[in-house]
């Protein structure tokens, strides 16, 4: 595990010390830094774990919650924007699957309609979907 660049061990030791250890750390740095090791803590002996993020992007407003386990399952929810918008299953760290929402798939329909049919067949001779070459 990391904190601010070291071990959580190493942080544990520095708790009385400023970050570059010339002066005492402030009551609210100390005071944090035992807030993130307990939560540490608690993190290591956790079966599962919820986590839920939303940040605003270049992109846009963009959020993810996810469930996982200590057998590398994680299930969740996203929501990046127009069109990437579903469901996210991880099955022990290997197979993922990605659901999109009925609504991103409208979307994309609208966008893919809008762009016309160049878009998915830009040699323009009318298909959809070529085989793939060996």
């Amino acid at each position: 595990m990391t904190y601010a660049g070291g071990t959580i061990e190493e942080a544990d030791r520095a708790g009385t010390t400023a970050d570059d250890g010339a002066k005492p750390a402030s009551a609210d740095e100390v005071r944090g830094r035992k807030l993130a090791l307990k939560g540490m803590e608690l993190l290591r002996t956790a079966d599962t774990v919820r986590i839920g993020v939303a940040m605003n992007t270049d992109k846009g407003h963009q959020k993810i919650s996810l469930h996982m386990d200590r057998k590398s399952n994680c299930t969740g929810t996203f929501d990046a924007g127009p069109t990437r918008r579903g469901d996210v299953i991880m099955i022990a760290g290997g197979a993922t699957y990605i659901r999109l929402t009925d609504g991103a798939l409208d979307e994309i329909r609208e966008m893919a309609a809008r762009r016309g049919p160049e878009i998915a067949d830009p040699s323009g001779s009318g298909r959809r979907w070529r085989a793939a070459s060996t």
